[in-house]
């Protein structure tokens, strides 16, 4: 699976550290959000503005996470 590092720039709160290095697995351009496996180790959805992203996230696997 395709993943990027992605290093979580606001302050810290329950489920990030702020300048911790997480794991990006996805991206939904719908919700302009990533997809980033937290300390919980669950995947969950923030805004790319977050984190300071070396790579390109929309190169991501592609999600949809609409609810229908």
């Amino acid at each position: 699976m395709y993943s990027i590092d992605v290093v979580h720039l606001r302050e810290t709160c329950v489920s990030l550290e702020k300048g911790k290095t997480y794991k990006a697995v996805g991206f939904d351009p719908t919700l302009k959000s990533i997809a980033v496996i937290d300390e919980s180790n669950e995947t969950y959805m923030y805004p790319p503005s977050a984190f300071k992203i070396i790579a390109d996230y929309k190169k991501l696997p592609l999600l949809d996470n609409r609810i229908t």
